[in-house]
């Protein structure tokens, strides 16, 4: 599962990023990135070229703080 993740986080480099990304409701700049049943949320700034993972976790432990 790690080299899944990782490999779809290779993705995000690309512009556009592709993968399943959805951007979080109610949080600002914050999106996910779905691979199998594991999130990645993370932040992306375009202008830098850069990816910040916030949490990879599985789905149901994914989106309570």
């Amino acid at each position: 599962m790690r080299r899944r993740v990782l490999d779809a986080l290779e993705g995000l480099r690309e512009d556009p990023p592709h993968g399943d990304i959805r951007k979080l409701t109610g949080q600002e700049n914050k999106l996910r990135l779905r691979v199998g049943d594991w999130r990645v949320q993370f932040r992306r700034d375009t202008a830098a070229g850069t990816v910040f993972v916030l949490r990879v976790l599985p789905r149901g432990r994914a989106y309570r703080d």
